[in-house]
């Protein structure tokens, strides 16, 4: 018996090409939420790692790394070295710490030669851009970071003093677990931040722009602005302002509402710009801001005093979002 294949019509072929784009519809953003959530998951185990290495030092040193070391009183000597720098021998990298000449100026060409690593430990991989940027005109690329430690709020400068300091990482600080009076479960360490596809150094005290976090440091203080070492979540000079001032120390931040004849701050959100825009849309990525952001949609990750890891919301309320970046303002609120 003679048997007859069928042949395809044009509606078989439309039917067909149908069902497929509706599985692909359907499919694809399931497979792009599971990659996102294991780059999500591998991100929060390095912060955690990083977090880990931080206390091996304060166990150490008695203190937590100094955000980044500058001269003090004079312009001689050592600077530019920060925490990320300080942390190398607790993760498994004694000899690249090793061969940083600490005597010398990070800026010098054998210590920026040795700061060209791209170390992974550093690194978001939701986070695309190069492992590698220009920070000075006369020297080599060196490592980029996603990972950016807790300066507080205020926009630091080169002249700042320690004291002003209300987060944990700052200029030449010794910043100890009893001095988080808030409770090292109240109180960010480090957080994300984005990067750019095309990266250059901090500028000035600019907050915003084509800017690169940096794993080894501020290269040149002065010249690159701290920020490519820490992360600040308002604007408003803390070397201006007295501790009773709209960024006092302690108590609610006044300069959020310019309550009480405070100069008024900028609070920086979440993933937005200094003007409140979404940083996927702020310049098509090309720029970010000095405060916390992340590739992981809904918000960003944070490292705890306690080296836990936390996702704080974009959504975040204000007083919340300020008073767990402060270690001793008395503000504590856990419901994020």
């Amino acid at each position: 018996m003679s048997q007859h294949r069928r042949q395809l019509t044009v509606l078989d072929v439309v039917v067909a090409s149908g069902l497929l784009s509706l599985l692909a519809a359907v499919v694809f953003p399931m497979i792009l939420h599971a990659r996102e959530s294991s780059r999500r998951d591998v991100c929060k185990v390095r912060m955690k790692t990083l977090g880990l290495a931080l206390h091996q030092y304060e166990e150490l040193h008695k203190t937590f790394p100094p955000g980044w070391l500058a001269p003090m009183g004079n312009t001689n000597g050592a600077a530019g070295f920060g925490w990320g720098a300080m942390l190398l021998p607790h993760l498994q990298n004694a000899e690249a710490y090793q061969r940083f000449d600490f005597n010398a100026d990070l800026a010098s060409p054998g210590n920026m030669q040795n700061a060209t690593l791209a170390l992974e430990a550093f690194r978001c991989p939701s986070d695309q851009s190069s492992g590698l940027t220009t920070v000075l005109p006369d020297s080599a690329q060196i490592g980029t970071a996603n990972y950016v430690g807790n300066f507080g709020v205020g926009v630091p400068r080169p002249d700042l003093k320690t004291a002003f300091s209300q987060g944990i990482f700052a200029q030449n600080s010794r910043v100890r677990i009893r001095d988080i009076r808030d409770g090292i479960t109240n109180v960010v360490l480090m957080s994300e931040r984005i990067l750019p596809m095309n990266t250059e150094g901090w500028r000035g005290d600019n907050i915003e722009g084509p800017f690169a976090s940096l794993w080894s440091g501020v290269p040149r203080p002065g010249v690159l602005s701290p920020l490519s070492n820490v992360f600040t979540v308002t604007t408003g000079d803390v070397t201006q302002i007295g501790e009773k001032e709209s960024l006092n120390i302690v108590g609610p931040l006044n300069g959020l509402t310019g309550s009480a004849g405070a100069p008024k701050v900028t609070l920086l959100r979440i993933n937005r710009s200094q003007s409140n825009e979404p940083l996927d849309t702020f310049r098509q990525g090309a720029f970010v801001t000095a405060g916390i952001s992340s590739h992981h949609p809904g918000g960003a990750q944070v490292l705890l005093g306690d080296a836990s890891v936390r996702f704080l919301s974009e959504k975040i309320e204000e007083a919340t979002f300020v008073g767990v970046m402060r270690r001793n303002d008395a503000i504590h609120g856990c419901s994020y």
